[in-house]
């Protein structure tokens, strides 16, 4: 199965003080080995299906130590103290994951919706990083 990828460039034009414009230009690529298609999306609250929230799954045997995952909503809010269990899941309500023992809201690290509350800042995470990629689908509000 072959995926499209969008890679992105700086070109200069000439004229020493413009700034250089980003080029971008989609390519087909096959998949990175052992990568597949993520289950959700963090930040797209109809990623799951029946009820279900897009929460980071601790797994310390990928490379990335989790993935994304769709799981029922637990019953602890934004800021309380969570727990994780056996399979990596952890106990917090929708648009929330388990993160240093507390339950945290995941953002748009883009400063798209969803956006922290005040006085929270957005902040990429090690978690949300999917297989293969380097930088994060989303962040929490810390």
């Amino acid at each position: 199965m072959m995926r499209s990828v969008l890679i992105a460039f700086l070109a200069s034009c000439g004229g020493g003080s413009d700034p250089p414009m980003m080029m971008m230009m989609a390519i087909d690529a096959a998949p990175d080995a052992g990568c597949g298609m993520l289950p959700c999306n963090p930040i797209l609250t109809a990623s799951c299906t029946n009820n279900q929230r897009c929460m980071w799954r601790v797994d310390d045997q990928l490379p990335e130590k989790g993935t994304n995952a769709c799981t029922a909503p637990g019953a602890i809010a934004q800021g309380l103290p969570c727990t994780r269990d056996a399979g990596g899941g952890d106990n917090c309500v929708r648009g929330t994951t388990c993160y240093q023992d507390k339950c945290r809201a995941i953002c748009d690290v883009g400063g798209g919706a969803p956006v922290c509350d005040v006085g929270l800042m957005c902040r990429a995470t090690t978690y949300f990083i999917p297989c293969g990629a380097t930088t994060p689908l989303a962040g929490l509000c810390l």
